[in-house]
């Protein structure tokens, strides 16, 4: 077979494909047969009052959910709204891991710090311009204070 043969029936092939798109699509009707089981078939059973059931394949390809089938720009609609909703739930996810990263820094320090003002022993503080200051028993107090409040805001 040549290629222009092959290319014809080809064209053929598809033009009948193309001719007949609802061939598929047959009816399907339901019934209860003598038994009292259900029964399904493109074909009515003769003298058995069946019933047409009606958009059986737009359920079947739909998934069956709202017995539509949904268009493809339905579909990439819903597939957006989805990627969208677990980026905005990553984010989430990321900010509180990231917030209760800093919650743990924080605490840590004021432990830290409450810790080494409990140890005792003469307290420095550096002011602004590099100078050491000594802090007295009522700074080393208010600094203890500090500290165990920053510990109760932050160590949870």
């Amino acid at each position: 077979m040549n290629a222009r043969t092959r290319l014809a029936l080809q064209s053929a092939a598809l033009a009948t494909a193309l001719a007949f798109p609802f061939a598929g699509h047959a009816d399907l009707y339901k019934w209860v047969d003598s038994s009292g089981h259900t029964q399904y078939s493109d074909k009515p059973p003769v003298g058995v009052n069946a019933e047409t059931v009606k958009n059986h394949l737009s359920s079947v390809q739909s998934g069956g959910g709202s017995g539509q089938a949904d268009t493809p720009a339905e579909q990439e609609q819903a597939f957006r709204k989805r990627q969208k909703q677990a980026q905005d739930a990553n984010k989430k996810q990321d900010a509180d891991a990231e917030r209760q990263q800093d919650m743990q820094q924080a605490c840590d320090s004021a432990r830290s710090r409450a810790a080494g003002l409990e140890a005792g022993g003469r307290q420095v503080r550096f002011d602004p311009t590099g100078e050491r200051h000594y802090l007295d028993d009522s700074e080393i107090s208010q600094a203890k204070s500090s500290a165990q409040q920053d510990i109760g805001k932050y160590c949870k």
